[in-house]
């Protein structure tokens, strides 16, 4: 029997389960997980000291109603209190309290035998003391808590169902005894052989583009007076691929012509016509290709009230 002052700022409960507080002299309800010291058998306001009793039948509050003969645990979950505890009626690695001894909820009478390894005495069933690395935990026969430490028969330390999950039982380090997954997957001689014949920094084919200035789809060494065709030149005007050069603007700032380098660096003029006094703004143009002595033309486009193009007739090129 040991004496402590309350240090839960709560009254002294008689039947909670104590634990060490870390201020001396002083205790604390246990939780779920904690090394209880005892259980409170006196009643008080806080910080009178009450006496904590470790060991006998003692008074322990239980949050659920227990039979004589269950296990009682520190409780873990149901909202319960700190300091309460539950009936198990089967074996537990939990903090153990003792048997109970009667039935009912609230205030029972158990046998408490309060150790720090459970399993050493018929009040505390549990994991057995000793053992040795490697053993393991098996039946001795079919009562309740009646194991012992056993060693495996036999050797190694993985089953056929791990390393052999087809039950192939033949050499696990032979390819043709192995399985791809959908990422991992097992070259065959006719692959291996591909891979070994593809010279050194080779890289993958690409389409060359006329057009294209950088990267692997670039032609180099472009040969001087092949000319566009007329489809690309005005492929190219829809797409406006190419460089504005000197541009005239009206006195409100629009542009009305600019000079332009087509990507096959010919020169051209670009020209905007059909002006719209309505919605102040150019409704058509033209552009040259110098070198192909070809003129791309956009007619006058439609516009609703409000200034939207509804109508725009497709590019010709002449």
């Amino acid at each position: 029997m040991i004496t402590l002052k309350n240090g839960t700022r709560g009254r002294s409960k008689i039947g909670y389960v104590a634990k060490s507080s870390s201020k001396d002299g002083y205790f604390e309800y246990a939780r779920f997980g904690d090394s209880p010291i005892g259980i409170v058998t006196q009643e008080h306001p806080t910080p009178k000291e009450v006496e904590i009793a470790h060991g006998g039948e003692l008074k322990v509050y239980l949050h659920k109603k227990a039979y004589n003969g269950d296990i009682v645990i520190m409780t873990e979950t149901d909202g319960a209190p700190a300091g309460t505890c539950v009936p198990l009626r089967k074996q537990s690695n939990y903090i153990i309290i003792g048997t109970a001894l009667e039935d009912g909820r609230g205030l029972i009478k158990v046998n408490v035998a309060l150790t720090t390894t459970p399993g050493e005495t018929e009040t505390t069933p549990g994991i057995p003391s000793g053992g040795s690395t490697g053993q393991f935990l098996s039946k001795s026969s079919g009562d309740s808590y009646d194991v012992e430490w056993t060693t495996a028969s036999g050797t190694g330390d993985m089953l056929s169902s791990v390393y052999d999950p087809d039950t192939i039982s033949d050499d696990a380090f032979d390819m043709d005894n192995m399985k791809e997954s959908s990422t991992n997957k097992i070259f065959t001689s006719t692959e291996r052989s591909k891979l070994s014949a593809i010279a050194a920094g080779a890289e993958v084919n690409v389409n060359a583009d006329w057009d294209a200035t950088s990267g692997d789809s670039e032609i180099l060494n472009k040969p001087a007076g092949i000319l566009p065709t007329n489809d690309q030149i005005v492929a190219w005007a829809q797409g406006k691929n190419y460089e504005p050069g000197t541009i005239t603007r009206d006195s409100e700032g629009r542009i009305t012509s600019m000079t332009v380098v087509w990507p096959d660096d010919s020169a051209g003029t670009y020209t905007a016509t059909d002006y719209n006094a309505t919605h102040e703004v150019y409704d058509g143009y033209t552009i040259t290709h110098t070198d192909s002595a070809q003129t791309v033309t956009q007619s006058a486009v439609t516009r609703n009230s409000d200034g939207a193009v509804t109508t725009k007739p497709a590019l010709t090129i002449s």
